[in-house]
């Protein structure tokens, strides 16, 4: 009797043995599967936040190379309308009327590696000069080191614009010299978030378009229209 006992207590624990390893197998197998579930929605998430980026980056890009027609303020002369494009590493302009898409009429350029600071209002000795009568709301200055480049738009919503969107393109530039995750120090115009660019979405600009009075712009991509009286684009000639 005693010896029957004994053998039905081990079958007993033998297969409380067995149930357990089959319970703890079940778990192992629910903790990986949750583990695998875990790691396909990172790398779908990885891939949804790359291909945001990338749509970002294609989308500012284009407008970059599309640019602006702006007022550009000199040392010397009066003001005159510059179309204003940033074409992989260089932002250049050129006058409206003869600016080519192959970029051979745009010879005056800052490169991107060569852009300290970009601010609005009078931040340079040149948009001091403006007198009381310009708005410096719609005014932007990009201070290199060589040179500046001295800007005027039809409005502060205008320059805020192409003001961020220039923002991006240095970034986007200088980050292929940088660490992963760098983000550019540059100011952005009042309103706008301080994100990084990869956390932005676009589009950033409106698909409003605005006439430019006398000026035809060269065939391209999508510019950023900026509208200015007549009396403006009559201005004389300054030394670009």
């Amino acid at each position: 009797m005693q010896a029957a006992a004994v053998r039905a207590l081990q079958v007993a624990l033998s297969a409380s043995q067995v149930e357990q390893q089959v319970a703890q197998k079940h778990a192992d197998d629910s903790m990986q599967s949750a583990k695998d579930a875990l790691a396909m929605r990172d790398a779908r998430l990885e891939e949804l936040q790359r291909s945001v980026r990338e749509a970002h980056e294609t989308h500012v890009r284009r407008l970059c190379e599309g640019g602006v027609v702006a007022l550009k303020h000199g040392r010397k002369g009066k003001p005159h309308p510059r179309h204003v494009r940033c074409v992989r590493d260089r932002l250049e302009w050129s006058r409206p009327e003869y600016s080519r898409p192959d970029g051979k009429s745009y010879e005056k350029a800052i490169l991107c590696g060569e852009i300290m600071t970009i601010r609005g209002g009078a931040a340079t000795d040149v948009a001091k000069r403006l007198g009381k009568g310009r708005d410096e709301e719609r005014i932007l200055c990009v201070t290199a080191t060589s040179r500046t480049l001295d800007l005027e738009f039809g409005s502060q919503a205008a320059r805020d614009e192409w003001w961020e969107l220039l923002r991006s393109w240095h970034e986007m530039q200088s980050a292929l010299d940088m660490p992963a995750g760098w983000s550019s120090s540059l100011p952005h115009p009042h309103g706008h978030s301080a994100l990084p660019l990869t956390s932005r979405l676009p589009p950033l600009c409106s698909p409003a378009t605005v006439s430019i009075p006398r000026v035809s712009p060269p065939e391209g991509g999508r510019r950023i229209p900026i509208d200015f009286s007549p009396s403006a684009l009559d201005m004389e000639e300054e030394v670009a």
